[in-house]
């Protein structure tokens, strides 16, 4: 008797281990996106996603991607970097927050393609800029080209990547 009980105690031990992850409620939604060392505000976040849609506007293509370019940028900033680099790029996105509200008075959102580009053309200019915002602005440029161009969609239409090595042709005339 004691060994068909622990059977059944066994049984209900596992039924309940694997239902109770699927009873998990909605996640709490926050203003701030946290990731590791990272934590972003609302209206950082919002930059960031309207940055990297202006440096590779991906609505126009069939680009399809697990993650958004954003949390590609946060999880590899939080992962492969220090969170002195982290801190680093905070302080260059409020910097760049503090830039547009003084230049512009708006979002980066806000502004128009030619407004954008002067923008762009201001974060690439080497002279004037603190170390902080060079490092921001070729973060995200870079992490951003490096999630377009690591993309199934890139891999395989546009370099002609294929997972295999090559394939097998048994019957082959020689």
């Amino acid at each position: 008797m004691k060994r068909r009980q622990a059977i059944r105690n066994i049984a209900i031990a596992t039924a309940a281990a694997y239902l109770l992850p699927g009873c998990k409620g909605e996640p709490v939604a926050t203003n701030a996106a946290t990731t590791g060392n990272l934590s972003l505000d609302a209206d950082q976040r919002k930059l960031l996603d309207q940055l990297t849609e202006a440096l590779l506007p991906k609505a126009k293509t069939e680009v399809k991607t697990p993650e958004t370019t954003s949390d590609f940028i946060l999880a590899v900033l939080n992962d492969c970097h220090s969170p002195e680099d982290a801190s680093k790029y905070l302080g260059g996105m409020k910097e760049l927050q503090a830039h547009l509200a003084k230049q512009y008075k708006t979002d980066f959102g806000a502004l128009t393609e030619a407004q954008q580009a002067e923008v762009f053309t201001w974060l690439a200019k080497p002279e004037g800029q603190s170390e902080p915002l060079k490092f921001f602005a070729e973060t995200t440029r870079n992490l951003t080209i490096e999630h377009f161009t690591s993309a199934e969609f890139y891999l395989k239409n546009v370099r002609g990547w294929a997972f295999a090595p090559g394939y097998f042709k048994g019957c082959v005339a020689v």
